[in-house]
């Protein structure tokens, strides 16, 4: 009977009918078919087969699309608001500004899905798949994306106004310029996501993990401050006067573990009284500091320290010429003495350790965004890069800390590396140690370093 149904239709749209709209085509068998323009309006569709179907400009408003295959089919300009599409599948699917308007998309798969320009208002799409489905410039205000999969998903300069992403999955998204004001994300996964020059003012953000998250020129405005995790996050000057933070809100992000790129251009004073109040460590390089390499002293920290992951982490980064300063705060001496011997001792070429980094930069590799790069070369060209250590350890007396310096000098010294004899320390006996990395005779010329 289905069979028949599609050879009626088929034939029926050969001689120019394009109105089918409330009909019951539930099964039928679109497949490969070439029908654009053509009005499903109220039609029922579930279950039909719609793969690798051309459906552009249709008309499917009010249309039961419940558990049909529209994998690979092309849906451009097409009207789909008010559609029924629970469980739908839609993978591959080409659907350039496509209108999803108050559409039901519970559990749907649009995976890979191209939906540029799409229309999304007052749309429930509760646990969708948009896994690495692009997005860009859509408008998805007051819709309910909880519990949403969009790892690796574009939304670059998408309007997501107060729609509700609670306990989603948006590690890795790209959210350039999105505009997330009022939006709430209890809970939301946002591991490196880029926010840049998004905004984010009234956001709701209780819960919400933005560890390693790009928030360069972002303004943020939390409507709380219950942030799980800001480790590794990514801000600049750009990002503190977008936002009119006072310095103390900056100090307080950078204390819960975020980093400040391109430092030097803030106000003089705020640099010294960022440096002066939590760095421990300042490692200078011969190179720029490029974001790959960052990324491979993360994951450096995170891998070979794993005990002391929150405990240590990168300040800020500034890069002048061929030259970078990278300053980290940490919480625990044994930590810091800890990253100053694996660096000192290049303990990434041991086997164990080379084969924990490189299991974790394969994982790594799901950020379809990041371009590969290998870790252990990145690791031994920094080696051959480092000219300077310094390191400020806790006394075990009640004098005033020592300070550090704020670099300033922009010429690379002489390979220098450290001879700390470097203590073991008990967490109760600590010792006063502000050592400079000063030994010519280990490597008495940057040069000389194996390659």
């Amino acid at each position: 009977m289905k069979n028949n149904q599609r050879e009626e239709l088929l034939s029926a749209y050969a001689m120019g009918e394009r109105d089918f709209h409330g009909m019951d085509l539930s099964n039928i068998d679109l497949n490969h078919c070439e029908l654009p323009e053509i009005d499903f309006s109220y039609a029922n569709l579930s279950y039909a087969n719609l793969s690798r179907a051309n459906l552009s400009h249709t008309n499917l408003s009010h249309a039961n699309l419940s558990h049909a295959k529209c994998e690979n089919s092309t849906l451009n300009w097409a009207n789909l608001s008010h559609a029924d599409a629970v469980a739908t599948n839609l993978k591959n699917a080409t659907a350039k500004a496509v209108d999803l308007t108050k559409a039901i998309l519970i559990r749907a798969d649009a995976q890979l899905a191209m939906l540029m320009g799409a229309t999304m208002l007052h749309t429930n799409a509760t646990a969708i798949n948009l896994e690495q489905a692009n997005l860009e410039c859509a408008h998805l205000e007051q819709s309910n994306l909880n519990n949403a999969n969009l790892v690796g998903a574009v939304l670059s300069w998408s309007n997501l106004e107060h729609s509700s992403f609670n306990w989603s999955n948006m590690s890795w998204t790209l959210l350039e310029a999105a505009l997330l004001d009022h939006a709430n994300l209890t809970g939301a996964k946002l591991l490196a996501s880029d926010l840049s020059y998004a905004s984010l003012d009234n956001t709701i953000l209780n819960g919400a993990d933005l560890s390693y998250a790009q928030m360069l020129a972002t303004l943020i405005h939390p409507k709380n401050s219950d942030i799980a995790s800001a480790i590794g996050a990514k801000l600049n000057a750009q990002t503190l006067e977008r936002s009119n933070w006072q310095n103390a809100q900056l100090i307080e992000w950078l204390k819960r573990g975020s980093s400040l790129l391109e430092s030097q251009q803030l106000p003089t004073e705020l640099q010294h009284s960022i440096h002066q109040q939590l760095a421990k460590l300042w490692i200078q390089f011969s190179t720029k500091l490029t974001e790959s390499l960052q990324n491979t002293i993360e994951i450096l920290i995170s891998t070979a320290l794993k005990s002391y992951t929150d405990q240590l982490h990168i300040l800020y980064v500034q890069n002048h010429k061929n030259v970078s300063n990278i300053a980290f705060q940490c919480n625990d001496d044994n930590a810091t003495l800890a990253f100053v011997d694996i660096i000192k001792n290049k303990s990434w070429q041991q086997p164990e350790l080379e084969k924990k980094l490189r299991y974790i930069q394969s994982k790594n590799t799901a950020n379809p965004h990041q371009n590969a790069f290998d870790i252990i070369e990145a690791l031994n060209f920094l080696s051959q890069q480092l000219t300077d250590i310094h390191i400020l350890l806790t006394p075990n007396n009640n004098n005033p800390k020592e300070e550090l310096p704020l670099p300033t000098d922009d010429t690379p010294h002489p390979m220098r590396w450290s001879k700390l004899n470097l203590p073991t320390l008990d967490p109760g006996n600590h010792h006063d140690h502000r050592k400079a990395v000063d030994n010519r005779s280990d490597h008495p010329n940057k040069n000389d370093v194996d390659e």
